[in-house]
């Protein structure tokens, strides 16, 4: 084998192990030096919630200790749901509305307001800390986390399974 053979092997060797790599999920990120457990990226990814019409990419969405839908969750345990998304358009304003909805039910977590511009083509994470309340033990639904600009126009909207336990 000439020189030449054996480089074009080693190059191919090279790319098929990065090929491989990048088809496998993203590992989970170290988060326990707040007292937190593990963000993990889940799969399958969180899906449009209600057909909506957001204007942003979704890049990935990260829950506290789960990589794999449903996410298993403690009720009164402190959780966070984190979107990564590229906006379409700039805005000077989010607004992040989380729910969880099970059986006809929905459990509202509240709003919190982030006043900071998000530039259009640039990719942002806003991270959601909650606790699971007590009465949604033992059910199974999911969390609705909706991201509207300041002309209320939906940004992101997606589910994330989730199964309440204890």
């Amino acid at each position: 084998m000439t020189f030449s053979k054996n480089l074009e092997v080693i190059v191919l060797f090279v790319t098929i192990l990065a090929c491989s790599g990048a088809a496998s999920p993203a590992p989970l990120k170290n988060n326990t030096a707040d007292g937190k457990g593990t963000l993990g990226v889940i799969i399958p990814t969180a899906i449009p919630c209600w057909f909506d019409n957001e204007t942003a990419v979704l890049v990935q969405m990260e829950v506290t200790d789960c990589a794999i839908q449903p996410c298993y969750m403690d009720a009164g345990s402190t959780y966070e749901l984190a979107p990564t998304f590229i906006p379409a358009h700039t805005t000077s304003s989010l607004t992040y509305r989380l729910d969880y909805y099970y059986q006809g039910t929905y459990v509202n977590f509240g709003v919190t307001n982030h006043s900071d511009t998000f530039v259009a083509g640039t990719a942002y994470k806003i991270v959601r800390e909650v606790v699971i309340p007590q009465r949604i033990r033992n059910h199974i639904g999911h969390f609705h986390v909706l991201l509207e600009d300041e002309t209320s126009a939906k940004v992101l909207s997606r589910c994330v399974s989730g199964l309440i336990r204890y």
